[in-house]
């Protein structure tokens, strides 16, 4: 039988094997914004946003499992939460949360603990994620090819920038939030029930199942859905909302590659 690793899986054993890149700093990584904001979902007392995310450094090794990441920009991620009466707080989420690789170079996990959430009065909690935001992995002691301050400073800056023209406002990139957000949303075991899929569906992305109604990247992401819906019905895919990360991460895999050609002229 012939086994199919997720692309997520695959590139981590990939990074881990590749010869030379085992102590280097990993990729700058670019996170597709959010203005609505991407929900936390909490079990046993951690909360987790699952943020977006492309390469912006094809010659730098993808970011091994577990690797802490940490905004370029403080500014541009904002934890939004909410309390019993309804009122919200903006807070800067550099102050709150910390940033870790979830999937290589496709997604990073925002992660706050419960209890810490709780000391805020939170009933639910957002990240909001600005225009041109990027991610930078946190420094390491004796790391013998640390990333320079001028390759930050062009990364997050006119390369950034770059990537906003070609790739942020692309159909493939609005999927690949709408994926996200639907993945973010759906339990990690079993799948979503009958009479909550399209209430699900409603409530990521603002849209109805009708073709004619829907933008560009709500019909990829439509298209997504249902199949990965058919796919765990079916038996064909163990896990519905692996599905949906696998077909996020597929998305973004392409456009990092769409962007480092572009890049390569620039």
């Amino acid at each position: 039988m012939r086994i199919r690793l997720p692309f997520w899986l695959a590139l981590g054993l990939f990074a881990a094997l590749a010869p030379g890149h085992a102590s280097a700093a990993p990729q700058i990584l670019a996170a597709l914004p959010s203005e609505s904001g991407i929900p936390f979902t909490c079990a046993e007392g951690l909360c987790v946003a699952d943020l977006s995310t492309y390469c912006l450094q094809r010659d730098r090794p993808a970011p091994e499992f577990g690797a802490a990441y940490e905004p370029s920009d403080p500014g541009a991620f904002t934890l939004v939460v909410t309390d019993a009466s309804g009122a919200v707080r903006r807070l800067g989420a550099a102050d709150h949360v910390s940033f870790v690789e979830g999937r290589g170079f496709t997604a990073i996990s925002a992660r706050v603990a419960a209890e810490a959430l709780a000391r805020l009065g939170a009933v639910s909690a957002r990240m909001e994620i600005a225009a041109n935001a990027s991610l930078l992995p946190v420094a390491v002691i004796g790391d013998p090819d640390p990333l320079t301050p001028e390759e930050i400073a062009r990364t997050v800056g006119p390369m950034r920038r770059l990537g906003a023209r070609v790739v942020d406002s692309r159909p493939k990139a609005k999927a690949a939030g709408f994926i996200g957000a639907l993945a973010n949303a759906s339990p990690r075991r079993g799948t979503v029930e009958p009479d909550r899929r399209e209430p699900l569906w409603r409530q990521v992305t603002g849209g109805d199942r009708t073709a004619g109604a829907q933008s560009p990247g709500q019909a990829l992401a439509r298209s997504a859905y249902d199949g990965c819906l058919a796919a765990y019905d079916g038996h064909e895919a163990f896990s519905f909302r692996g599905c949906l990360e696998g077909r996020h991460d597929a998305l973004l895999r392409d456009l990092s590659v769409e962007y480092w050609n572009v890049g390569a002229g620039s």
